[in-house]
């Protein structure tokens, strides 16, 4: 992860390791609105769902896929599971913020760009006015 250059770049290279390293079928992480924000492997019929929280707040669910049904996990995969929810749900509120702050880079180069224009236009009347 430590390569990654964003956080939603992270996020996929965390699903990716926890599913290799677990050797799990299937891992996914959606956000609080139920969007799909980073998958590895393919969907199985039964999986567990376990919550992702940053600051407090529920901000999604890593989907883990189970190897066979009925399937229960040992406390070390238990604990690797939670703790990687839990850093899931970090980088994703953190992805949700650079989100944010570009479309927020974008309104400002918009509303820039139209002042411009308008000064412009109002400099072209000006000129032609007591041109």
């Amino acid at each position: 992860m430590a390569s990654a250059s964003e956080p939603a770049d992270a996020l996929q290279r965390l699903v990716d390791s926890l599913r290799e390293v677990l050797r799990l079928p299937y891992v996914a992480f959606h956000a609080a609105d139920d969007t799909l924000a980073a998958r590895s492997g393919r969907p199985v019929a039964g999986w567990r769902i376990v919550p992702a929280m940053a600051l407090g707040n529920l901000v999604g669910n890593l989907h883990v896929g189970l190897r066979r049904a009925g399937e229960r996990w040992s406390t070390e995969e238990q604990s690797a599971i939670e703790e990687v929810a839990s850093r899931a749900g970090t980088l994703a509120f953190a992805a949700g913020l650079v989100a944010e702050v570009a479309h927020s880079r974008e309104r400002i180069v918009i509303a820039r760009e139209e002042e411009r224009r308008r000064l412009r236009a109002d400099l072209q009347w000006e000129l032609d006015f007591w041109g």
